[in-house]
Parts: C-alpha cells; sequence; structure tokens
C-alpha cells in the first residue's frame, strides 16, 4: 500500500534582515478537524513538531535500518512512522525498548557552520528577531531551526494562523497539533495504520514562554483549566526543574498522556504518540542546550550571544494538552483570546 503524503517541500531561500514576515489572512473557525478521503485538504504550512507518529508495527523497531528510515520519512510506512523533527521516539513511549536516541551523538545543531547558522537565523539581537526567525520557518522561508531540520507535516495548515499569533507574541513553538475526532485511517492529511479504520487526535502545543509571563499571564489565564485537568502541562527550566499539574515523582508512571490513537478492525487501539513526564524531562534539557549551542555561533559576548543565553536562563518550555478532542479550538482559544 503506497504510504499517504504527510509533508510539504520547503523553499530554501533565506529571508533578508529587514524582509516583513507576510502573516497569513485571518479566517473563520473550522466546524469539522475531520477530512474525508474524497476532500481535498487546504495547502499550508505545518507547526515545527507537528504530527509526531511513531510505528505500530513493534517488530519493526528492532531493526536500526528501519528505525533510520523512520526518522526521516522513508519507505510504506505511512504516516504513522514519520517523526518529523523529533525522530528519536521523544513522542513515543519512555518505557519502549526502541525510545531514546538513534545517533547517540546528544543534542547539535543540524548546520555544519557559524556562518551558515548566521545566513539561515540572522544576528538576532531581540526577542522580535527570534520571533521572526520562527516565522520564517512557518512561512518556509528558511527550512531549519536549531531544534529540527525536517519536513513539517501538511495538517498544521489548519492551526497556522494560530501558530503565527504565538510566535509573533515571543512564544516559540515546538511542536503542536490540531484536534481530529474520528478521520479515516486513509485520510490525505491526518491517515495512518491499517485501512479502514479512524485515527484521533488531542490538540497540544509545547511553547519556549518568558517565566514572568507563564507566572503572571498565561498560568492564571489557564488556572481553571488546569485544576479541573481539562489541560495538562509540564513546565521546565534550564535548570531541570519541572512543575506540572501531573504526578512528576514516583508516581509519574500513571501520567502518560497519548495523544494519538486509532481503532482499526480485529486490533486493539493504537496509541503511537505519548507525552509523559520521562520524554518531557529528557527533552527539556537537550531544547535548552540547544539555545546555549545557537549562542555559540557567534562572538563571546556580543548582543546575540548575551541574548540566545538570556533566553536559556530566562524561559520555560512549557508543553500543553487540551483533552477534549470534540473541542477543535478549545486549545487555541484558551491561549489567545
Amino acid at each position: 500500500m503506497e504510504a499517504p503524503t504527510n509533508t510539504i517541500s520547503h523553499d530554501d531561500a533565506v529571508a533578508s534582515d529587514d524582509e516583513d514576515i507576510e502573516m497569513p489572512p485571518k479566517k473563520g473557525r473550522r466546524r469539522s478537524s475531520i477530512i474525508n478521503e474524497n476532500e481535498v485538504a487546504a495547502p499550508g504550512f505545518a507547526a515545527v513538531g507537528m504530527g509526531h507518529k511513531a510505528s505500530a508495527n513493534k517488530a519493526l523497531l528492532s531493526d536500526k535500518r528501519t528505525l533510520v528510515d523512520i526518522s526521516t520519512g522513508k519507505g510504506a510506512l505511512g504516516k504513522d512512522a514519520t517523526w518529523d523533527d523529533f525522530p528519536n521516539g521523544r513522542f513515543g513511549d519512555s518505557n519502549s525498548p526502541a525510545y531514546g536516541e538513534i545517533d547517540g551523538y546528544g543534542p547539535s545543531l543540524k548546520i555544519h557552520s557559524p556562518q551558515e547558522a548566521i545566513a539561515k537565523w540572522g544576528t538576532p539581537e531581540s526577542t522580535k528577531d527570534i520571533s521572526k526567525v520562527f516565522l520564517n520557518y512557518l512561512s518556509g522561508k528558511i527550512n531549519i531551526l536549531p531544534w529540527v531540520d525536517a519536513p513539517l507535516s501538511a495538517e498544521t495548515a489548519l492551526i497556522q494562523e494560530e501558530l503565527f499569533e504565538l510566535n509573533d507574541k515571543g512564544w516559540f513553538s515546538l511542536a503542536s497539533q490540531p484536534s481530529v475526532n474520528g478521520a479515516r485511517s486513509s485520510d490525505k492529511i491526518f491517515g495512518w495504520g491499517p485501512s479502514n479504520g479512524f485515527v484521533f487526535q488531542k490538540s497540544f502545543v509545547e511553547i519556549f514562554i518568558p517565566k514572568e509571563e507563564w507566572s503572571t499571564k498565561l498560568y492564571p489565564k489557564l488556572k481553571h483549566l488546569i485544576e479541573n485537568l481539562d489541560i495538562t502541562y509540564y513546565a521546565g527550566d534550564s535548570s531541570g526543574k519541572i512543575q506540572s499539574n501531573l504526578p512528576v515523582g514516583p508516581d509519574s508512571h500513571n501520567s502518560k498522556n497519548a495523544v494519538t490513537w486509532g481503532v482499526f478492525p480485529l486490533q486493539e487501539v493504537l496509541q503511537p504518540t505519548i507525552i509523559d513526564i520521562e520524554s518531557f524531562r529528557a527533552w527539556n534539557e537537550e531544547a535548552f542546550h540547544l539555545w546555549l549551542e545557537w549562542a555559540r555561533c557567534y562572538k563571546k559576548n556580543s548582543v546575540s550571544y548575551n541574548l540566545l543565553n538570556s533566553i536559556n536562563g530566562d524561559y520555560y518550555l512549557v508543553s500543553l494538552i487540551y483533552h477534549n478532542f470534540n473541542d477543535e479550538t478549545g486549545l487555541w482559544r484558551a491561549l489567545l483570546e
């Protein structure tokens, strides 16, 4: 069976420093996330980290070559095997023997030289400049960020406007997905797995946000949803300290969240995309380290160097899961309205 198409190409052109970002036109909220197999999906962009799907076939995971193919979306494994910019399984089950890094080299920028970093990301001197880097990536003007060097999944066209708004506010998105309530497994955008099945998704987003804005603005705004567990979250900083409304200690094994699952004939429910404390803890450390790696591309004590180092110390990495997958705009309303 031919694998469904699930990624879009990027233009390799680099936006100049004085070029304005063209924001997407405002659009009405969607009535439904379900796109049946006969509908044509709207073109658009994908979020950083969108559409993370681990292979449901455990037998394949024992083969390292298969793992590498999965990490790059090769072969006929389908969308469930396309892990996009987190090919090392960070959105898989942390208890799986397949979980963890493939190459073993640890976090590093996916570029060859500081000159390439400057060509791609410029010389940021303010958080607005960093927002512009993320916006350039979301709009396809650059094809790489310190955290990602993979093509973007097309499903994020459905939350394109919301992601632009988040990044324009200086809340830098690393991962996200829209909610889906029973799309066909043959769907051209959301589909994965065996035929005649149905797939589901909870909306989630992962952002870097200034500590002060999280503590004084966003957390108080979301407090009611957080207390009722309509939203669950992890928030970490560069020291490794994790906050959450879920267990993060000895009982943390009880707080796994499946954010993608599929129901197929003659099979148990498959849950290829999971967010839990162990995977978040490991990624939190790596994600903050990459700010320091980016800073090293500039002269020590330059404006760009100091800015990127300050973000490493002054921001939280926050992962937010909205559990009512029937309410496709709920997470975005809570964040932006």
